[in-house]
């Protein structure tokens, strides 16, 4: 009894690219940290040696932890402000309220929401 396969000519092309964009860069960036390469030449391997230098240097912690600490908020944001407003609006335009028709929000909230909010996250440096 022969199986069809049809599935795998749809399947197959999102995960080449899948693979192509997404799993590859990460594999090559874990590579990268445990390296010191710097763009140019080779890279030595130097293990976890990257990893210490980030909490123990003098320069790397206050903005490994300033980064971080950007990130959770915007993870944050994103957790507790943007992705129940999409739900409402997923919602509120499924129950056909009439003004669904002129009110097409849900594609472009997250971006809208996350320029709003940049500006009070942001620091403001001056140069002089």
């Amino acid at each position: 009894m022969k199986k069809n396969r049809n599935y795998l000519f749809f399947i197959t092309p999102g995960f080449v690219v899948y693979t192509i964009f997404a799993i590859i860069p990460i594999l090559y960036v874990v590579y990268l940290a445990f390296t010191n390469y710097t763009g140019m030449g080779k890279a030595d391997f130097v293990g976890f040696e990257n990893f210490i230098r980030i909490f123990n240097d003098e320069r790397f912690t206050p903005a490994f932890f300033n980064s971080l600490k950007n990130n959770l908020k915007y993870l944050l944001c994103v957790w507790f402000i943007i992705t129940p407003f999409q739900y409402f609006l997923a919602y509120f335009f499924f129950i056909k309220i009439p003004a669904y028709k002129w009110y097409f929000y849900p594609m472009s909230s997250a971006a809208r929401s996350s320029a709003f909010l940049q500006p009070f996250f942001s620091t403001r440096t001056s140069v002089s």
